[in-house]
């Protein structure tokens, strides 16, 4: 059955702390993200069980959702109930990004609108290595040129795309971002590149003939100085004189301070890190490629991958090519032969249908399904997947692989590996997906274990008997949010045939509610229950209520607890349907009804709680 998005956005608001809680929204190709004001309203535990849910994190300060494929759906559904002010790029609190904590989140967040531009592009960049070396198609013809401006245009004016996308980040101004780096890339600039002209000399300052084309971290810098300077200059300008003013100094201003200053330092940087990347791999291709191939999972895990793509896109950048995609997909492919090895190996239909199905998103690179379907709950499987992703990565770098596009990684993506080592890195998808497919025939998925577990689990008898007699209502009827949406806790609801409460087990009284309306019990056992007498009948003041006991009481199962007048709080128009919830729900594994249908006298036997 398809997963209702609008039901589900409502419950993961619920269980985050509502809308008011969020300050930011965004998403990936198969996380929701979120930035709160309150972490300590999320209840993790519960959000991880809703359906259409496959797992939730935090990275660093970062709430990471993971729904899989259709999380585009998800997100529309989520800003129906947020309202578009919340989501990314609009949120009311201005949000740096640049601390080191979250450079990660932040430089994900940036990329993740134009990686698909990006992927597709790449892939028709494939195209065209398959057309001219296979197919014989002149790369001077025509439809060839076609394809080469479709396929280099965004990259070639990748800064543009990462102004816009670094401006809603930044909460910077996206027009003033965009003719930034229009600046980095006005012929002047490329022109004297080209002739290899050393820059352009003003008051004694060179303004560098910089290569931008393709890179990301000049106009990131710059859009981030951009974000502080516009509003400084912005507030000194009287309002009358804003909309022109305003414009023309932050170009006086950043034009200079971007050509001179932010963006030549910031290509240094760019080229730092891809020689770093490059050095690595040339003194041991073997040791790069096995930890960049056996720690995959773990990078996708912790929500980190997307932001490498911004040094991949800078190899590409600096050198023509990059080296660590194509080890990424043997990581890929590793994960898709764990998930066809479980598949194969397991006796649980249960895990059958869900390791078939992640084998299929792996092997079209969409690794979450595995990871929180199978790698999580089988030990050997991770170190299945570590392996063989490890063993072809060493392989395929020892070989050079190499991608000349930045696209997902997966088999998909071949036309872009296609190079000297492309032979290698097609033995190396083959060589992940078999080992981790055998390693786990091999090592096995202790399933035994984990039924003998199951087993183990005891169904205590934490002795929770019925505080009333009367007819059992589920409360997913009951028309209240709070009780029907299991928010304070699984139970149970009554609708009383006699006046008398009494207590469901042996324990304490901790609290009586000022209006008398409901009662706080905790067992000797550590079961923490709320009878609630009614509903909105805290409005009645206490009336028709006489409470026997009292806070810091000792009570015993069947001592009375209440006698209550329902017939008059019937008459003055109120509900007496009385839910009993477990309040600490999510200390146990489960809390099941005895029965959910029918009648029950308060002798028997209401509720039973897995431990």
């Amino acid at each position: 059955m398809a997963t209702n998005y609008d039901k589900l956005s409502k419950e993961i608001l619920q269980n985050i702390g509502g809308k008011e809680n969020v300050n930011e929204i965004f998403h990936c190709v198969t996380r929701l993200r979120f930035y709160l004001k309150d972490s300590s309203l999320v209840d993790l535990e519960k959000i991880k069980q809703l359906k259409g849910v496959i797992g939730a994190q935090y990275a660093t300060d970062q709430l990471q959702i993971i729904i899989g494929n259709d999380v585009s759906d998800a997100y529309k559904a989520m800003e129906k109930q947020i309202g578009e002010i919340h989501s990314a790029g609009h949120s009311g609190e201005k949000k740096n990004g640049f601390h080191l904590k979250g450079l990660f989140e932040t430089l994900a967040a940036i990329f993740l609108p134009v990686v698909p531009v990006l992927a597709g592009t790449g892939m028709i960049k494939g195209l065209i290595i398959i057309l001219t070396t296979y197919a014989n198609v002149k790369a001077d013809s025509g439809i060839m040129q076609l394809l080469t401006i479709s396929s280099d245009c965004v990259f070639y004016f990748f800064p543009f795309l990462i102004a816009w996308s670094a401006a809603k980040r930044f909460k910077a101004n996206i027009p003033l971002a965009m003719a930034l780096a229009g600046c980095l890339l006005y012929p002047i600039m490329t022109e004297g590149l080209a002739n290899g002209e050393p820059g352009l000399l003003v008051f004694g300052l060179t303004v560098p003939f910089v290569k931008y084309a393709g890179s990301s971290i000049p106009i990131i810098l710059t859009v981030w100085v951009l974000s502080y300077v516009h509003p400084f200059i912005d507030k000194v300008i009287p309002k009358a004189l804003r909309l022109v003013f305003t414009p023309m100094l932050v170009m006086l201003v950043m034009t200079p301070l971007a050509l001179i200053l932010i963006a030549p330092s910031a290509n240094y940087i760019s080229i730092g890190l891809a020689s770093v990347v490059k050095m690595l791999f040339e003194f041991s291709p073997i040791v790069a490629g096995l930890v960049v191939g056996a720690t995959r999972p773990l990078v996708v895990l912790s929500g980190m991958h997307l932001s490498l793509g911004a040094l991949m896109i800078e190899n590409i950048s600096q050198f023509g090519y990059d080296v660590i995609l194509p080890i990424n997909t043997m990581g890929t492919l590793a994960m898709a032969g764990t998930a066809l090895g479980t598949w194969f190996k397991s006796k649980d239909s249960e895990i059958k249908t869900i390791s078939f199905s992640a084998f299929i998103s792996a092997f079209i690179g969409i690794t979450e399904p595995v990871i929180y379907g199978v790698l999580l709950k089988f030990r050997n499987a991770l170190i299945a997947t570590m392996v063989g992703g490890g063993i072809a990565g060493a392989f395929v770098a020892t070989f050079k692989g190499t991608s000349t596009a930045y696209v997902n990684s997966s088999i998909l993506s071949l036309p872009v590996f296609m190079g000297p080592g492309f032979v290698f890195v097609c033995i190396g998808m083959a060589m992940a997906a078999a080992i981790s497919f055998i390693l786990v025939q091999i090592l096995g998925l202790s399933e035994e274990k984990d039924q003998k577990q199951k087993e183990s689990s005891k169904q205590v008898d934490y002795g929770v008997y019925s505080p009333l007699s009367g007819k059992l209502i589920e409360l997913k009827e009951i028309e209240d949010d709070v009780f029907s949406k299991g928010i304070m806790g699984k139970g149970i609801a009554i609708e009383p045939n006699s006046n008398q409460v009494v207590a469901p087990f042996d324990g304490e009284v901790v609290t009586i509610y000022p209006t008398k309306h409901a009662i706080g019990l905790t067992s000797t056992n550590g079961v923490e229950l709320i009878i609630h007498i009614g509903l909105d009948t805290a409005n009645l003041k206490g009336e028709y209520f006489d409470i026997q006991v009292v806070e810091g009481q000792k009570i015993h199962q069947g001592d009375v607890l209440a006698e209550v007048d329902f017939s008059k709080i019937k008459e003055q128009g109120f509900s007496i349907v009385t839910p009993i919830i477990i309040s600490n729900t999510n200390q146990f594994l489960d809390v099941i009804p005895n029965k959910v249908q029918g009648s029950i006298k308060n002798s028997n036997k209401l509720l039973e709680i897995i431990q």
